[in-house]
């Protein structure tokens, strides 16, 4: 398992049986991600770019994060680990 993945596993659903075995490669397990974030009162957009994908990410406090990757999967995932660094 990724680094990545562990993160997402142990900061985001933390307790939580994992549902997915690969949360940077499937889309499912993506949104699935984007879900969790939403509830917790983060805001997300994707954009499609010339080499890949943007996931933008706000919260009411207007604290954003953009990250861009090859992968809309990969760029949700980096989002949210964003997130998880500091207090919103």
């Amino acid at each position: 398992m990724s680094e990545l993945n562990k993160q997402i596993l142990e900061k985001l659903f933390p307790g939580e049986p994992p549902l997915y075995d690969d949360y940077t490669t499937s889309m499912d397990a993506a949104f699935y991600v984007l879900q969790k974030l939403h509830s917790q009162g983060w805001f997300w957009r994707l954009d499609s770019v010339h080499d890949g994908v943007i996931c933008t990410v706000q919260n009411l406090k207007r604290k954003t994060y953009s990250i861009g990757a090859k992968t809309a999967p990969l760029a949700i995932c980096e989002c949210a680990v964003k997130t998880l660094e500091e207090p919103a």
